[in-house]
Parts: structure tokens; C-alpha cells; sequence
């Protein structure tokens, strides 16, 4: 078990989370030019990064730094009941990177910064605010409907949930990363949620959940493999396939016969569906991840 007490070296370990595979940055000292607080800290690679899974406030008490930036939505919820079984799209993820030419230095201050939660619906945005550069927003996960990452449509409609992220305005957009779901093919079949690192599975497949996305500056250790934003799987009425997985990132698989997981907290997880009789999961909550050199 870490030690949140005293500094470790740096991803000696993580702490699983409910929902869905997920870990959670580890404890530890800051140091360097820029002095700053907030979030879940830790150092790896040469950087130190502040995670915040809840809202609050990055704060910079002296120094300045060209910054990572990542930040996720929360994901959208799975599809059940009538309404067909489409998985919940995983929440949008901006990774605005240090060496992006738009990017520039943040000087002392404090910057608000809030999480995304899930639901029975479409997820809730994340954003990162006060930057010179402008608000970061990441959009929540759709639920039969387009979001951040789209999710599975409804019913026997064929139409394709699509991915909002990438056509956001400003940063968020130009930075921005988010699939559409899968498409239909027959009465009530369930369509896999996209991811922010891909597309989900059409039907009558498996309808699998599309994959998280890993940011090239964040170690592997962090999240689900570094990945985060993964789409659900899918549901399907009987008689049908079985649900397919969830997608890499925090997504849920779709079940049949029983109730199904919520996305994972913490890494934007979109929920998988559930057959008549079952209720589908919740999404799960967002992040967002700042990181400099130490």
C-alpha cells in the first residue's frame, strides 16, 4: 500500500478504483523552478504532475512554466430497458501538450479547475480556467446521442453517435480527441460508445467500447495504462450476442441478463448497456492532469 506520508520513488505502485480498471497518480514532493499546489501530486519522467479527480484549484505560488495539460470528461451512461443497448460514449479529452506554439508560460495565480461527473445521462464537462490561453474544456460522453465521445444509438435506428470534441471551439477543440459510436444493424441491437483514442463496434457484433487515449507525455503507470476516456460496450436483446468489452480506459462492458457496470471514476469511463430486465450503468467521472518540468 502507498504511502501518502512521506515521498516514494516515483510509480512504485497504484491504487485500484471501483468501476472499471483505473489507478490513481501517486503521492509526492514538488521542487523546482515553479512552485505550485492543488490536486494529487507526483513526479516521474522528469515532471511533476498535479491529478485532480474532484474540483478545486490549481495555484502557482511563485515561478512560471510551460505546462501539459490534459483533461477529460466524464463518461456518458449505458443504454437499457426499450430504448435499445448502445454503450455510453467515453468522455472528450483535450491534451493541449507544452510544445504546442499556443501554449504559453502560467504565472503565479490561482486556476480553477472542475471535474465532470456521470450520471443517468450524458456526462459532465471538465474544464481548466484562468489560463492566458483560454478555458480547456473536455465534453461529457454521450448516452443515444452525440458527446465528447458519441454514444450507441437507440432502438433499431442506425444513425451514429458522433464525436463533438474535436469540433469544439478554440483549444479545446484543436486539441481535443473523441470517436463516434459504432452504427446499427437491426431491431434493438446495441452499438459500442466511442472512445477518445478510437471508434466504437457497430452491431450486431459485440458493439465493444472504443479505446482511451494515452497522451504521449504521460507515463504509462498512470490511469489505465496511461489511457483515459474509454468508450462502453454494448448490450444486446435477447436473442443476441453477449455484451461486448468495454474499452480500454475506463470503460464498462455491456451485459445481458444482468445489471451493468458504471464507467470508471476518475478516467471518464462511458458505461456499457443492458438488456431488458437489467439496468445499464452510470458514467464515470473525469480528471485533468497538469504537468511542467521539475
Amino acid at each position: 500500500m502507498f504511502n501518502w506520508n512521506k515521498k516514494e520513488k516515483p510509480l512504485q505502485g497504484l491504487i485500484g478504483g471501483g468501476g472499471g480498471v483505473t489507478g490513481y497518480l501517486l503521492g509526492g514532493a514538488g521542487g523546482g523552478a515553479m512552485d505550485a499546489s492543488g490536486g494529487i501530486t507526483n513526479e516521474a519522467d522528469g515532471k511533476k504532475f498535479h491529478r485532480f479527480t474532484s474540483p478545486g484549484t490549481f495555484t502557482i505560488n511563485s515561478g512560471s512554466a510551460i505546462c501539459n495539460f490534459m483533461v477529460v470528461a466524464a463518461g456518458g451512461a449505458g443504454g437499457g430497458a426499450n430504448e435499445g443497448h448502445g454503450g455510453g460514449g467515453g468522455g472528450g479529452m483535450v491534451d493541449l501538450p507544452e510544445s504546442a506554439p499556443q501554449n504559453v508560460a502560467l504565472e503565479s495565480g490561482d486556476y480553477s479547475v472542475s471535474i465532470g461527473t456521470g450520471g443517468g445521462g450524458n456526462g459532465g464537462n471538465s474544464t481548466f480556467v484562468g489560463a492566458p490561453f483560454g478555458t480547456l474544456t473536455g465534453i461529457g460522453g454521450g448516452r443515444y446521442a452525440p458527446g465528447g465521445s458519441g454514444g450507441g444509438g437507440r432502438g433499431d435506428s442506425p444513425s451514429v453517435g458522433q464525436a463533438t470534441q474535436p469540433g469544439a471551439g478554440g483549444l479545446s477543440g484543436n486539441y481535443g480527441w473523441g470517436h463516434p459510436s459504432g452504427s446499427g444493424v437491426g431491431p434493438e441491437q446495441g452499438e459500442g460508445g466511442g472512445g477518445a483514442g478510437s471508434p466504437g463496434g457497430g452491431s450486431p457484433q459485440d458493439g465493444y467500447g472504443g479505446s482511451g487515449r494515452k497522451p504521449p507525455w504521460l507515463p504509462t503507470a498512470f490511469g489505465d495504462q496511461g489511457r483515459f476516456g474509454g468508450g462502453g460496450g454494448a448490450g444486446v436483446r435477447n436473442p443476441g450476442p453477449p455484451g461486448g468489452p468495454g474499452g480500454s480506459g475506463g470503460g464498462s462492458p455491456g451485459t445481458r441478463g444482468q445489471n451493468s457496470s458504471p464507467g470508471a471514476n476518475g478516467l471518464g469511463g462511458g458505461a456499457g448497456g443492458a438488456s431488458e430486465g437489467s439496468t445499464p450503468g452510470q458514467g464515470g467521472s473525469g480528471c485533468v492532469i497538469i504537468a511542467y518540468p521539475i
